[in-house]
């Protein structure tokens, strides 16, 4: 076999496979959700009031838009986890660290995923370890 009918055959077999793990991202994520107080999440800081937040369909990086409040961000996920349609709805887990509150995970309820995220490294080179004291969860509406 020739090398360009090699890296045809070797093209083509990764856009199988890329089209067979399209579905598993496929479905946006669309909800809303008021936060009580100032938040972290991941590099931004948003303050009290009320957000959308958002996932693009078919795009396999985990990540999450935040629009509100007069901002517009796109938070990295550190991981994300398939846990099957959840009718109760969504929430966000925040837990409060040093005194910050930091966005840690989002459960999307009709979405069926679990994103995880990381503790800024600004706040654990504040001279003092991370404590998280209390974790709240707030409620995430489905919404369109």
């Amino acid at each position: 076999m020739s090398f360009n009918k090699f890296a045809l055959f070797a093209a083509s077999v990764a856009a199988v496979l890329a089209s067979a793990t399209v579905p598993a991202f496929a479905q946006q994520i669309r909800a809303k959700v008021t936060l009580p107080f100032e938040t972290r999440w991941g590099g931004a800081v948003l303050p009290a009031g009320d957000y959308v937040i958002s996932t693009e369909a078919a795009v396999p990086l985990p990540s999450i838009h935040v629009r509100g409040e007069g901002l517009n961000v796109t938070v990295l996920s550190g991981s994300v986890s398939f846990t099957g349609v959840d009718e109760q709805g969504g929430h966000l887990e925040i837990a409060d660290v040093n005194g910050t509150h930091v966005v840690t995970k989002l459960h999307s309820g009709l979405g069926g995923r679990d994103f995880a995220f990381m503790i800024p490294k600004r706040l654990k080179t504040q001279g003092y370890g991370v404590v998280a004291l209390q974790k709240a969860s707030i409620p995430v509406s489905n919404g369109r």
